[in-house]
C-alpha cells in the first residue's frame, strides 16, 4: 500500500513515467515481500520503516523540483562528451578483458554459483573488478542518456560491452541489469515514451528473463527447485528481503558496540590495504550464515546475502536519522537525474550517474559500506579517464585568453608622454 502511494506521489508530481517511478517500482518488489513476511511470521521491531521506506524516498523525490529531463537530454551539447565516451570505452574494455583473463569468465566455469562471486580476485588495485561492476554501466547509463547522432555509433559499442560483461559474471539477473538500466536511460533522455520503443523494451525483458532460466539451470542448487514465474516473483519480494526480516527478527549485534556501516567499513578498509583477519565478517556475511546455517570460521564458502538499504540503515543509524537518510536519498536520486540529463560539466555528470547507481543498489540491496567504498574508486577511475579532456580544455581556454588579451594590447591607443 505505502509502496502505491510512494508511486502515485511522483507521478502526480512529474505527470509522467519517470525514472524515480522506476526505482520505486523496484523497490516496491522486496517491500512487499517484506509485508508478507510479517503478515506469515509475525512483525518484527521497525518493520514499519521497512514498509515506509518507499513512501519516504518518494518525499525526496517531491520534494526536489521535477524537471522535463527529456527535453534537457536532447539539447546536451557538451563537447567534450563524445571525446569523454570513447577514451572511457576503450579503457573500460581493456579493463575488462584484463578482469576475466585473470579471475576467469564465471558463466564458462564449472561451479557458476560459486566462481561468480570471486569479483575481486583479478587484482591490479581492484580497478578491473571495479571497471566491470560499476564503471561500465555508470558509462552506459550516461551513454544512452545522453546519446546523439555522433555519439550513435560510440553507444552502441559501450552497451555491447556492458551486455557482455553482465552475462560473462554469472548472475542470474544480468540481462535484467541491462533491460532496467536502459528503460532507466530512456525514461531520462525520453519524457513520453514511444509505443515502439516500449515494445523493444518488453521483448529484451522477455530475452532477460529466459536468460535466467537458462544461467539459473547452472546452478547446483537450483537443480531441484521449481522452474515457473511463481519462483521469479517469489525471489523478486520474499527471498529479495527475507535476510533483512531474519536481521530485525534477530536483533544481531556487534561485541564492540559498532555500527552495521561502521563495522563493515573498518573491516573492508583493513581487508583491502591487507591487515584483514580470516575471522573477519561483514554485516551481510554474518546475516547469510543465519540465514544458509554455514557455520563461520571453518573455511566455508558462504554465500552473501543482501538485507536492503532500509535495513542496512535501521543497524547503522538511529531512527530519526533513517529516515531523514532516506528522503536525502530520494532528493539526490532527482538531482543526479537531472544533471545526468544536462552533462553540462563531465565531473558533474560523472558524479551523478555513479549516484544513480550507488542509490539503486543500495535501497535494493544494502551494504553501504561496500558501495561507498567501491563507488569511491569508481569515480576516481572515471575522472582519471576524463582528466585528459579537462587538462585540453584548460589549457585551450588558458591560450584563448592569452591570445584576446594580446589582441587587447596590440590594438589598443598608443600613449606619449
Amino acid at each position: 500500500m505505502y509502496s502505491v502511494i510512494a508511486i502515485l506521489m511522483v507521478w502526480v508530481r512529474a505527470r509522467r513515467i519517470s525514472p524515480g517511478i522506476l526505482l520505486l517500482a523496484q523497490l516496491a518488489l522486496p517491500t512487499f515481500g517484506f509485508y508478507i513476511l510479517q503478515e506469515r511470521d509475525g512483525a518484527v521491531p521497525n518493520g514499519w520503516l521497512v514498509l515506509m521506506a518507499p513512501s519516504l524516498v518518494a518525499i525526496g523525490m517531491v520534494l526536489r523540483r521535477p524537471s522535463n529531463d527529456g527535453e534537457i537530454a536532447r539539447q546536451a551539447t557538451n563537447p567534450d562528451l563524445h571525446r569523454f565516451l570513447k577514451t572511457t570505452f576503450w579503457i573500460l574494455a581493456v579493463l575488462a578483458v584484463l578482469h576475466f583473463a585473470l579471475a576467469g569468465i564465471p558463466v564458462l566455469s564449472d561451479s557458476v554459483e560459486t566462481q561468480r562471486f570471486s569479483l575481486g580476485s583479478s587484482g591490479l588495485g581492484g580497478f578491473p573488478s571495479r571497471a566491470v561492476l560499476y564503471a561500465i554501466p555508470a558509462v552506459a547509463l550516461i551513454s544512452l542518456a545522453t546519446v546523439t547522432i555522433q555519439t550513435r555509433r560510440t553507444t552502441i559499442a559501450i552497451w555491447i560491452l556492458f551486455s557482455i560483461t553482465q552475462i560473462g559474471l554469472g548472475f542470474k539477473g544480468g540481462l535484467l541489469e541491462v533491460m532496467f538500466l536502459a528503460a532507466l536511460a530512456y525514461l531520462v533522455r525520453v519524457a513520453r515514451p514511444r509505443p515502439k520503443h516500449l515494445m523493444l523494451l518488453a521483448a529484451g525483458l522477455v530475452s532477460a528473463l529466459l536468460y535466467v532460466e537458462v544461467v539459473r539451470s547452472l546452478y547446483a542448487t537450483s537443480l531441484n527447485s521449481p522452474s515457473d514465474l511463481g519462483y521469479l516473483l517469489d525471489r523478486s519480494t520474499t527471498q529479495a528481503i527475507e535476510s533483512g526480516y531474519l536481521a530485525l527478527w534477530n536483533d544481531p549485534t556487534f561485541t564492540s558496540g559498532e555500527t552495521a556501516f561502521w563495522h563493515d567499513f573498518l573491516q573492508l578498509m583493513a581487508r583491502y590495504v591487507g591487515l584483514g583477519q580470516p575471522d573477519d565478517y561483514t554485516f551481510d556475511m554474518l546475516m547469510s550464515s543465519v540465514v544458509t546455517g554455514t557455520p563461520l570460521g571453518l573455511g566455508l564458502f558462504i554465500v552473501p546475502v543482501t538485507v536492503g538499504g532500509p535495513v542496512y540503515l535501521i543497524f547503522s543509524l538511529p531512527i530519526p536519522l533513517v529516515v531523514m537518510v532516506l528522503i536525502l536519498l530520494g532528493w539526490i536520486w532527482t538531482w543526479a537525474i537531472s544533471a545526468t540529463a544536462r552533462m553540462s560539466n563531465l565531473f558533474t555528470g560523472v558524479m551523478a550517474a555513479i549516484l544513480i547507481i550507488g542509490i539503486r543498489m543500495f535501497l535494493v540491496n544494502g551494504n553501504g559500506a561496500y558501495l561507498v567504498i567501491n563507488l569511491l574508486f569508481t569515480s576516481i577511475l572515471l575522472w582519471l579517464c576524463a582528466l585528459p579532456i579537462w587538462i585540453d580544455k584548460l589549457r585551450k581556454d588558458s591560450s584563448l585568453r592569452n591570445s584576446r588579451n594580446h589582441v587587447v594590447l596590440k590594438s589598443g591607443p598608443s600613449r606619449h608622454g
